[in-house]
């Protein structure tokens, strides 16, 4: 049987909140199931042509099939979710090589930036390294767009809200001076 309009996650979900609930719970869900199951024979062209009502349907068939077992005993771990494994399909992959890495092919600007990154990254004092950023003089202004407005209307409205709280200020302040003594800025 196929199960439809309903997803594994809802399914897991609706499944995990009704089995968190006593055996009085899962009596119900199963004698809903059965409510479902004899009104889909007596009625299933009005049933077929309702998604919800299939979906619901199969939820609770879920819950009967995999549910009734365990009411009559104590130690059973009950789950709707079964999964069957080809045990031939699983070896043959198994022993195929894992695909090797493609090489990639770089373009000309890839190179060019590449070459770069190489000439011009150097190790300063305090143990980081310093990198030129691969910018196209012209290009990358272009590519900006309208960002130094959104920075300036940022900056004001920092400057704005330090204005109105001191605290904040000082703070802010201090973690400035501590990032320009740590030459950082």
């Amino acid at each position: 049987w196929i199960r439809k309009s309903l997803s594994t996650n809802a399914i897991q979900a609706k499944m995990a909140k009704s089995l968190r609930k006593k055996r009085g719970m899962v009596k119900a869900a199963i004698t809903r199931a059965e409510t479902f199951q004899a009104k889909w024979h007596s009625d299933s062209e009005n049933i077929r042509c309702k998604p919800a009502h299939n979906a619901e349907y199969y939820f609770w068939l879920d819950i009967w099939r995999t549910c009734a077992p365990a009411l009559h005993s104590s130690n059973n771990l009950v789950t709707p979710f079964s999964q069957t494994i080809n045990i031939n399909k699983l070896i043959p992959r198994f022993w195929q090589p894992e695909e090797i890495f493609r090489t990639y092919v770089s373009s000309r600007d890839d190179k060019i930036r590449e070459l770069m990154l190489k000439n011009s990254t150097i190790r300063i004092p305090n143990g980081r390294f310093q990198v030129n950023l691969p910018l196209i003089s012209g290009k990358s202004s272009q590519l900006l767009g309208n960002s130094f407005y959104l920075a300036y209307k940022r900056f004001q409205t920092l400057a704005n809200t330090l204005l109105r709280d001191y605290n904040l200020y000082k703070d802010h302040r201090s973690f400035i001076d501590e990032y320009v003594q740590l030459n950082r800025a």
